[in-house]
């Protein structure tokens, strides 16, 4: 009987190895493999059976004696080896039941009465903002300085870095105030303070200073519209920010 089965597994065995186009390197190769995983199973079962034998459990009447020598400790006195973290959290909340705890203390831009106010805070009051650090409150004060003031809180998309989605986050927490804007003189800047200002490249302030030199001095913001490269846009946008004053030092020079 043993023999017939033996015939039979190795009869399905080579029909396998010959479906499966084993070489006899190959099936000699997946008996040897066969035969190691078999034995590794059985040495691991040997192995975890000599460890379950050696484990010793209490019996019966040693976990009785532990349960009454227990019962004898006091509430909350029990020996060193024994104490958990169950004992750490009755502290804790005695602790806090006493009043002696930390309490929490939200960021200041969870707070409703919080707010930056966009032309007089520094660089330590727009780091307060969330999403706004170092490199974003120094990009926004130099923007503010060059700009010489905001005169809306959109104007604050137009820092490097500040798109619209950090804007929305940031707009609840911004508030305008009434500082006097720096005004920028058509008749007394120079081409580099006009084009320094971020509504002004340096082909448009070039134009504005040759007019200024052909025409003579403006007589009032309008006369801007006549200057090449200066379209509606950029002339409504530059308005708020311009005049037609001389500084005192100028009005000396003037003959």
């Amino acid at each position: 009987m043993l023999q017939k089965i033996y015939h039979l597994i190795q009869n399905q065995w080579l029909f396998i190895c010959q479906y499966f186009s084993f070489t006899k390197r190959d099936r000699n190769g997946v008996k040897v493999l066969i035969i190691l995983i078999f034995f590794s199973i059985i040495i691991r079962k040997s192995i975890e059976m000599n460890l379950f034998n050696h484990t010793r459990f209490p019996s019966t009447t040693e976990s009785e004696n532990l349960f009454y020598s227990l019962s004898s400790y006091p509430k909350n006195n029990y020996p060193n080896f024994l104490k958990t973290n169950n004992s750490y959290k009755s502290q804790r909340f005695n602790q806090k039941d006493s009043g002696n705890y930390r309490k929490y203390i939200p960021p200041n831009y969870m707070k409703k009465e919080f707010v930056i106010w966009l032309n007089s805070a520094d660089t330590l009051d727009f780091q307060q903002l969330r999403g706004i650090g170092s490199a974003y409150a120094k990009r926004i004060v130099a923007y503010r300085e060059r700009l010489g003031g905001f005169i809306c809180k959109e104007q604050l998309m137009e820092v490097w870095g500040i798109d619209s989605i950090l804007y929305y986050n940031l707009e609840p927490f911004l508030r305008l105030n009434n500082v006097s804007l720096h005004l920028l003189s058509l008749n007394d800047a120079d081409i580099y303070q006009l084009k320094r200002h971020p509504y002004l490249d340096y082909y448009q302030a070039k134009e504005i200073i040759k007019h200024r030199e052909k025409y003579g001095s403006f007589k009032n913001i309008q006369e801007l519209r006549k200057v090449n490269l200066i379209d509606e846009g950029t002339f409504l946008r530059l308005k708020p920010y311009l005049s037609v004053e001389i500084s005192y030092k100028n009005k000396d020079s003037t003959p």
